[in-house]
């Protein structure tokens, strides 16, 4: 646990020093900006109206029936054990929403990192999974926020997983939404099927980690991930959004523009 705290300081205190350097030289993070309001345009704009009715709807079925209590009692009465304890601790290291002060810092540094060096393969796709985490979290946490407030539901040990607007503030989990974008973000940068599945299965780990721990309802974890997988969507097809490459002039790294990867 100290470790992991040193960690997280050393990621932000690098990722800070990185984007004043950057941001004082060349104006870096620009183009991530240019991406984020791209993004935000595509999604607003071109809604995917069924896939959202789609999640809504699943998740409401769930949350306002007795869906919800009977996947609870047979998850702690015939999953929940020893061979969830390891995947739930880990899972629960990853999501949340407090995680947030640790990876948008490391998306931020991969992302410079990786940039500066796109000459190599494995830099460039670096540079590209974190830009693109970064994007989903941005497009993503707005509406995480406003959606878990305006379900206003509770935590399987305060109270059922009923939807009453505003009354609480638990209705989107938090972990399976923000746990699900790092691994998202690497399952759109494949084309293989069975790569992009194990990412994909990845992504869903932090949410049933709630689940196991009994924190969150099955429907909030399912209203968190189903979010975040119709956010990433839209980035990954997302093809008008300009992106900041990296190439080398002569003694030193200046910023090349380009629209598509």
């Amino acid at each position: 646990m100290i470790a992991g705290k040193n960690m997280r300081k050393f990621i932000t205190g690098l990722a800070l020093t990185l984007f004043c350097t950057a941001a004082s030289a060349e104006n870096f993070f620009t183009g991530l900006v240019d991406d984020v309001v791209s993004d935000y345009e595509q999604y607003y704009t071109n809604p995917d109206w069924e896939g959202f009715a789609y999640l809504i709807g699943s998740t409401g079925a769930f949350a306002n029936t007795g869906l919800d209590r009977a996947v609870r009692e047979k998850w702690l009465s015939d999953i929940k054990g020893g061979r969830t304890d390891r995947l739930r601790d880990w899972g629960n290291s990853i999501g949340g929403a407090p995680q947030m002060g640790f990876f948008v810092p490391l998306y931020l540094t991969t992302y410079w990192i990786g940039a500066q060096f796109s000459d190599n393969p494995a830099a460039n796709l670096l540079s590209q999974w974190s830009n693109r985490a970064f994007r989903i979290t941005a497009l993503m946490a707005p509406q995480q926020l406003l959606l878990t407030n305006v379900t206003g539901a509770d935590r399987p040990e305060t109270n059922n997983s009923h939807w009453h607007l505003f009354k609480g503030d638990r209705g989107v989990s938090g972990h399976a939404a923000y746990g699900a974008v790092p691994f998202l973000s690497a399952a759109s940068l494949t084309d293989n099927p069975w790569i992009k599945a194990l990412w994909i299965t990845g992504s869903i780990i932090p949410g049933l980690a709630r689940v196991d721990d009994d924190k969150h309802y099955f429907s909030q974890v399912l209203f968190g991930w189903g979010l975040t997988w119709l956010v990433s969507k839209t980035v990954d097809g997302n093809s008008t959004a300009p992106h900041w490459l990296a190439y080398h002039d002569q003694d030193r790294f200046l910023l090349g523009y380009r629209f598509m990867w």
